[in-house]
């Protein structure tokens, strides 16, 4: 559920410093490499709403990826992150297409694209172009999972996620059952055992370092940036919204979830 292939390294945890350019303040990097505030404040939006209207709906889903790492690591979303990492349980992923109208009515539009690493993107109708067809900066991805009885995992759906990301995937212990964690301002179900999880897919250092690589949507960001925490913990620090964030999925009605 990346942008792309290089995604999977966004928030990749190493103990590596050799690709700080000299010279290079702390202020430049979080210049170059940080979300912008009003697009904190959208992701942020985007995500409370899109959970809301899931939860309305009975679609089961988790937070995973970067959001995790975010959620775990920095208690929500990573300063220099531009996009949030959802799963659906395949069961409900018919349930998808149920809440498009709700979608709709809020300004989003969700593109399902089988064949692109992602099979689902919900977006900002009306937010700058992102470099994939009919996306807009920032989004979120979302792809299915299921379990697989035969390997005892849960894996992704999707053939594409599959073969990029080969090593994401879950026990069914690690997984089930969902509950929810705070991730900065806002409630997110998130998998059972979610430091198994970061530690098996980003490394056992996951905790310790990050790798800032360029970004979707960032023109300048044009290098890997590797910082450790334990001598800059000052990157620790979530992206937060400025305002607050406004309660708008209570007030649909109960029609466009049945």
């Amino acid at each position: 559920m990346k942008y792309c292939f290089i995604g999977l390294y966004l928030c990749f945890a190493v103990m590596i410093s050799s690709c700080e350019r000299p010279n290079q303040s702390i202020e430049s990097i979080k210049e170059l490499t940080y979300l912008e505030p009003a697009a904190v404040q959208d992701l942020y939006q985007m995500l409370k709403d899109t959970v809301e209207i899931f939860e309305r709906a009975g679609i089961r889903y988790s937070a995973s990826s970067g959001t995790v790492l975010g959620m775990v690591r920095h208690e929500g979303l990573i300063p220099w992150d531009d996009d949030a990492d959802l799963v659906v349980l395949h069961e409900d992923e018919l349930k998808l297409n149920e809440v498009k109208q709700a979608f709709d009515t809020l300004g989003y539009q969700i593109v399902c694209d089988p064949w692109d690493s992602s099979v689902y993107r919900i977006s900002k109708i009306g937010n700058p172009i992102a470099r994939a067809k009919n996306v807009t900066f920032p989004f979120i991805d979302v792809a299915t999972v299921a379990l697989n009885p035969k390997e005892n995992k849960v894996m992704y759906v999707n053939w594409r996620m599959l073969h990029y990301f080969p090593t994401e995937w879950f026990k069914p212990e690690a997984f089930f059952p969902l509950s929810k964690r705070a991730f900065g301002p806002i409630q997110l179900y998130c998998v059972s055992d979610p430091e198994w999880y970061l530690a098996h897919y980003y490394g056992v250092d996951w905790k310790k370092a990050g790798r800032i690589v360029p970004r979707h949507y960032k023109p300048k960001h044009t290098h890997t940036v590797e910082v450790n925490f334990e001598t800059h913990p000052e990157f620790l620090k979530p992206a937060l919204p400025e305002k607050p964030l406004l309660e708008r999925v209570k007030l649909l009605p109960n029609h466009m979830f049945e």
